[in-house]
């Protein structure tokens, strides 16, 4: 058999493969994914934040700069709520040795939980 008829004979054998009713072999469906609940934190108060710049003001400021205003022997906080979460600011304020052996910030854990939740709303807004 010559090329030509070689190739008009798979041709053909090809075009018969498409029409002839073979399906593709079909696969299974994609597994599904589980249900995710996306939790989303309820918005803050804008009291609780006022409050909690008031109590940073008298608390805070003396050691930390927020925007340029206020202390430099601590660090700048204007873009805490950027970088650190509710637990991290919690924590560092009752036991500031916790992430920084070193530190030198005193202890808050004696702030009244309400002073200390609002300084941490505060924070959680500088960005």
């Amino acid at each position: 058999m010559t090329r030509f008829w070689t190739a008009v004979v798979a041709g053909v054998a090809c075009t018969g493969l498409l029409f002839c009713g073979c399906k593709k072999k079909e696969e299974a469906p994609p597994a599904t994914a589980p249900d995710v609940t996306v939790v989303v934190p309820p918005p803050v108060p804008a009291e609780l934040v006022q409050k909690g710049a008031e109590v940073f003001a008298k608390k805070c400021a003396a050691c930390h700069a927020v925007n340029g205003v206020g202390g430099t022997v601590g660090p700048d906080l204007s873009k805490i709520g950027g970088t650190r979460d509710a637990l991290y600011l919690q924590t560092q304020l009752q036991d500031p040795k916790a992430y920084n052996k070193d530190s030198k910030m005193p202890s808050f854990m004696d702030m009244a939980k309400e002073d200390k939740d609002a300084v941490v709303a505060y924070m959680l807004t500088l960005k």
